[in-house]
């Protein structure tokens, strides 16, 4: 018999009309001292779990009054992450198929034959719920990040709103500012769903698959299981990118110039651009926001560049002359059109760079033309 010390400690809650099937599984599980408890009125399992909640259910498919079916809804009201797998003596395809849609996590059937595989089961539920949960937090902790960055800009707005209001065209800039930096929030939200779904999205599916393949063949399951590992490394390294991109927070513990060979060196792993860095002048003691700010900007123009530009090379300079700091970022790229009227780019993109160099008092301006690629040149005084 295998070994299923991780079952030490495991509260689990069995809902089953059956008491002599309910008091099998419970001697299984009591011998690897799981903490067992047993009910055979399905109409008390709900206040049960409310009062105490167990890491994993059993739940029997057909008893009298109510159904396993009819109940897995209302635990899952009360908890839905809840691990629960369903047992039954009659499952057919149909029905276990339709157990997974209302939120199942597996099934088994009576009688159990091989409770070395039942162990299986257990372990691989409780194994595939804590990837779920540890996932959320992940998401959770995303979503805190997002509205760290969305504060930045609603700072930077109330900046720009203060400066308007000094400008003879108050009114009409206020409403362009106002709208292009909502605009910016959106497409940071949208990028961050677009980046969860097409990549993290995918290898959940994929996960998922290898996880219900290691069950269905219990011969080659460490193949599978080996491949939804190397699923969680991936996720886990993705997940951790994303943070990076939402908030660097290698700004306050290296210098500009390092975390701008670092911003490069990752456009690199996921581009074709030749990027070339310059810089000249020795770099002084410069403020967080500061840094911030102009990693911002380069980041923003080689995520840029990168999607819409068509360029094969990037050239990235960064002067540090006595007390003042000067940057250009140029790309042989397809090049933009500009506003005749005001010689300035629409886009949230550029405005979003064009408001945090004048956050820091400095100038910004673009040049570009069609099929002559884009030229970001700003300064400002330290």
């Amino acid at each position: 018999m295998n070994s299923f010390s991780w079952l030490e400690g495991v509260d689990v809650l069995i809902v089953d009309d059956d008491y002599d099937f309910a008091k099998s599984i419970e001697g299984y599980l009591s011998d690897y001292s799981a903490t067992v408890k047993i009910i055979t009125n399905p109409a008390e399992a709900i206040l049960s779990i409310e009062n105490k909640k167990p890491d994993l259910v059993f739940l029997d498919l057909k008893m009298p009054k109510i159904s396993g079916l009819d109940l897995l809804p209302l635990i899952k009201e009360v908890d839905e992450f809840l691990p629960i797998i369903i047992i039954s003596g009659t499952l057919d395809l149909a029905e276990a198929v339709e157990t997974v849609k209302s939120g199942a996590d597996d099934f088994v059937s009576k009688p159990i034959l091989n409770f070395d595989e039942f162990g299986l089961v257990i372990k691989n539920v409780l194994e595939k719920n804590s990837l779920s949960k540890e996932i959320e937090n992940y998401r959770n902790n995303l979503e805190n990040i997002v509205e760290l960055r969305t504060e930045e800009l609603r700072n930077a707005n109330k900046q720009l709103l203060e400066e308007i209001q000094k400008r003879k065209n108050a009114e009409e800039q206020l409403k362009v500012g106002t709208s292009n930096v909502i605009k910016a929030i959106e497409e940071s939200r949208k990028m961050l769903s677009k980046e969860l779904h097409d990549s993290i999205g995918q290898k959940m599916v994929f996960l998922k698959l290898n996880l219900e393949l290691a069950l269905k063949n219990k011969d080659d399951s460490g193949r599978y299981i080996e491949t939804a590992s190397e699923s969680v490394t991936q996720i886990s390294t993705e997940l951790s990118a994303i943070v990076k991109m939402l908030y660097p927070q290698s700004i306050d513990k290296y210098s500009l110039t390092d975390n701008i060979e670092s911003l490069v060196e990752s456009f690199r792993k996921i581009s074709n651009l030749n990027i070339k860095t310059i810089i000249v002048g020795e770099e002084p003691a410069l403020d967080r926001q500061v840094k911030l700010n102009i990693y911002r900007v380069f980041q923003e123009a080689l995520n840029n560049i990168t999607k819409h530009s068509k360029a094969s090379s990037v050239v990235l300079i960064t002067e540090f002359l006595d007390n003042k700091i000067r940057c250009e970022i140029s790309d042989d790229g397809i090049g933009l059109e500009m506003n005749i009227e005001n010689r300035r780019l629409t886009s949230t993109g550029f405005f979003s760079m064009e408001e945090r160099i004048a956050d820091l008092n400095g100038n910004f301006k673009i040049e570009t033309e069609i099929n002559k690629g884009v030229k970001i040149i700003f300064d400002l005084t330290l």
